[in-house]
């Protein structure tokens, strides 16, 4: 997995992950974990903190639709 973190001049930053085949089934797997429950969250993390900066950790989660602010497209 492949993430990268690009700023804006606005102060709003954008998040791109690049993923292999395998881990695509990782996260559908996750996905569907998340879904019918058997896990509260998971997260996609970093295990090597050689740059100045990235992205350290994103966590995937369940939301109720009144503190929903992003749509998938």
């Amino acid at each position: 997995m492949d993430t990268k973190l690009e700023k804006f001049n606005s102060g709003w930053v954008g998040v791109s992950i690049a993923l292999s085949e395998e881990e695509i089934d990782v996260l559908i797997q996750k996905l569907n974990q998340l879904k019918n429950d058997q896990v509260k969250h998971f997260h996609f993390r970093n295990e090597d903190f050689n740059s100045e900066e990235g992205v350290a950790d994103i966590e995937i989660t369940m939301i109720n639709e009144k503190d929903d602010n992003m749509i998938i497209e």
